[in-house]
């Protein structure tokens, strides 16, 4: 199963055999979150001001699909971009390959009106599994945007739940 233009929502699976019968039947049907979520909480006090959008370009994930497997079954190269948010957070998802799967490389660029690039990060070897958020929260502009740039640390949990949520910060 894809996705159009690689685009990966909030997505619920079930897979399973299923007898129909002229008989009326009820079946009650537990379906399984497919989708692993990054989530990006920035701390920065604001945006710069020429900032309109983030766009997220990730591989290692997937947005092809195997109900009878549960994962993701091609590896993808992902692009999604989000408007500047009001509270700093940014969410995308993707379909994991396994239950300890990584994004290999998530580079998250700042865009002006124009598309031109004001910043850049690069996210390395980024955890996701199936109904787990992946947050990392941190500086994305440091000192107001512009070119600069910090090396950051991450410390690394895991809450099975998906409202729990892994942090980070960079």
């Amino acid at each position: 199963m894809t996705f159009p233009n690689n685009k990966v929502t909030d997505t619920f699976y079930y897979f399973g055999d299923l007898v129909v019968t002229s008989e009326v039947q009820s079946y009650d049907l537990t379906l399984t979150r497919a989708v692993a979520m990054f989530r990006l909480v920035l701390t920065d006090e604001e945006m710069p001001a020429n900032v309109a959008k983030l766009k997220f370009y990730y591989l290692g994930g997937s947005s092809t699909f195997s109900p009878k497997d549960g994962y993701g079954c091609v590896n993808s190269k992902q692009t999604e971009i989000r408007p500047v948010s009001d509270d700093g957070i940014y969410e995308i998802f993707t379909l994991p390959h396994t239950d300890d799967d990584v994004l290999t490389k998530l580079t998250v660029t700042a865009l002006d009106q124009n598309d031109n690039t004001v910043k850049e990060k690069v996210f390395e070897n980024v955890p996701v599994s199936r109904n787990q958020v992946t947050r990392y929260t941190g500086s994305f502009f440091g000192s107001g945007g512009g070119s600069s740039t910090s090396d950051g640390t991450f410390r690394l949990t895991a809450d099975p739940d998906w409202d729990s949520v892994n942090g980070y910060t960079f």
